[in-house]
């Protein structure tokens, strides 16, 4: 559950040892949001990618409707730069349902000692300061401060009367504050890639600790509450996620919502290799699989057959370094291009020029990727995990995940047109991913 890198230099051992552990951490983590409020951290402009998304929401959102609705966003890295699946599904709702005339707002936490306050595209931004009040939380400190500072102003809206829609994803789920809130808020808690299947894995052989477990236990509760709605991107997460909590009534409680994806048609052409191309989109890094991706791709450049074909790695580098340097080791020789920084043109350009896109995640719950792949009418080969195969069905190839000898032959197979898909079936399967759809399919879990 600790996520900040500062409190990762420490090590585990530290941190969970119950007479220092959570003593140590509550001091680092004051002294972390000090450091951070004295750091330059603009508030006054989306960033670039967010930017592009809020304009995609807008242009794809649909027409008005007559019934508003007062709906809360809780995302507390929101304005700090970050990228990534639940920033960018956070801010393609909410500014989607802003434009279809709710009145949104998105609760962030503030790089400043006080509260602040901006407005993009009738999307209010509100930053909120951390409160230094660390009780007995099952959550690292941070997250208890932050969780303090959310329900803060939860309640400082409950004398206006009206009827309030908070929506969070499972790593803010106790910032909801579930029975404790008053009723004219509806929680709603939505499920995506979560960083609990990502190490306690339903493979993973790896003990929760203690804390670890205080904290499963309040999850769990947390989730079964009555007063909570649980939402998941797929069937996929909430089996896992019940396997991981031992909490098997999470699947009769959630309910499916697929993301939706707006299209973009814009292109930015880039110089490419010519060639056949093969292209794998997504940060380098263990979850993403692209260490099986690139044992593959070594194996299938010794072949006389492949040799005009080019390898695209695009995204940048997440926590495998290791396998960075195995892409730099052999780039020249085994036709690896590898692009760190593309904008969202530029990754349209490079999808409809791919012969094959390839996506050896070792987990997604979802995979934005692959719809962005079928609405580009690529052909497809994914690993067999999480959420894929629910969002491509009929529409890719798929192999093991970690298998990279399968990998390789499946690679060899489209190459040689063996398994290719028909274009239409691909293009079809796309079309499930409305962002139209997905925004009306959320206004009727609203109040």
């Amino acid at each position: 559950m600790i996520n900040n890198r500062w409190l990762k230099i420490i090590g585990p051992l530290v941190i969970n040892n119950r007479f220092f552990g959570m003593y140590l951490e509550r001091w680092l983590s004051a002294l972390i949001l000090i450091v951070k409020w004295g750091k330059p951290s603009p508030f006054n402009k989306l960033t670039p990618a967010i930017e592009n998304l809020a304009q995609r929401a807008i242009v794809s959102a649909g027409p008005k409707g007559s019934d508003s609705k007062d709906i809360i966003f809780v995302n507390r890295y929101f304005m700090q730069g970050q990228i990534g699946g639940v920033n960018f599904l956070i801010a393609l709702m909410a500014f989607g349902l802003a434009s279809r005339g709710h009145k949104v707002q998105i609760l962030c936490e503030s790089p400043r000692p006080w509260q602040m306050r901006t407005n993009f595209h009738g999307v209010d931004i509100v930053g909120l300061r951390p409160r230094f009040i660390f009780v007995n939380q099952t959550s690292p400190a941070l997250y208890a401060g932050w969780s303090k500072a959310v329900f803060d102003y939860c309640k400082s809206r409950e004398l206006e009367g009206t009827e309030i829609n908070i929506f969070a994803t499972i790593a803010g789920l106790e910032t909801l504050g579930t029975e404790i809130l008053p009723r004219q808020f509806n929680s709603i808690c939505y499920l995506v890639t979560d960083h609990l299947i990502h190490k306690f894995g339903i493979e993973s052989k790896e003990k929760p600790t203690r804390r670890m477990a205080k904290f499963f236990e309040s999850e769990r509760y947390y989730l079964m509450s009555p007063s909570i709605k649980v939402i998941a991107d797929s069937g996929a997460i909430v089996r896992d996620l019940s396997k991981v909590l031992e909490l098997p009534k999470l699947i009769q409680k959630s309910s499916i919502l697929p993301i939706g994806w707006p299209k973009n048609s814009h292109v930015s052409p880039i110089t490419l290799p010519e060639g056949k191309i093969i292209t794998c989109i997504g940060s380098v890094s263990f979850r993403k699989g692209t260490r099986t991706l690139i044992e593959a791709w070594l194996e299938l450049s010794k072949d006389e057959d492949n040799s005009e074909c080019h390898l695209l790695i695009c995204g940048p580098t997440s926590d495998d370094h290791e396998t960075e340097n195995l892409i730099r080791q052999h780039a020249s020789n085994s036709r690896i291009e590898r692009i760190t920084k593309m904008t969202e043109e530029e990754k349209n350009y490079i999808l409809e020029n791919s012969d094959l896109v390839v996506i050896p995640s070792n987990y997604e719950s979802f995979g934005i990727v692959a719809v962005e792949a079928m609405q580009k009418g690529c052909q497809i080969i994914a690993s067999n995990v999480g959420g894929l195969t629910e969002v491509l069905q009929n529409a890719a190839v798929f192999f093991e995940a970690g298998n990279s000898i399968e990998l390789a032959q499946r690679i060899r197979q489209s190459l040689n047109g063996e398994t290719l898909r028909l274009k239409v079936d691909i293009l079809e399967q796309g079309k499930k991913f409305d962002f139209q759809r997905m925004l009306k399919s959320f206004e009727i879990e609203l109040y």
